[in-house]
């Protein structure tokens, strides 16, 4: 269900499974980041708009963010879980 949120300005994305990388790519721009097993990846002082997800075949993938509240001048983003 797509849902305003706001803009992350931090992320650390956990990929929670012990076998098989993830990848994620952030703001639409189609390079997707590697992932191993049982690791993480931290996006620092960045805005991000967008994140992808694609988690391991056996895992899930964690995504904890510090977001910005969407001012009510902007326009909201879309999120799908």
């Amino acid at each position: 269900m797509p849902t305003g949120l706001g803009r992350a300005i931090n992320l650390k994305i956990t990929n929670n499974d012990g076998t098989n990388a993830a990848s994620y790519d952030y703001n639409l721009n189609s390079v997707f980041a590697n992932l191993p097993s049982s690791s993480f990846a931290t996006l620092d002082n960045a805005v991000v708009n967008y994140l992808t997800v694609i988690a391991g075949a056996a895992g899930s993938v964690l995504v904890e963010a510090q977001v910005l509240p969407a001012s009510r001048t902007e326009i909201p983003i879309e999120v799908q879980v």
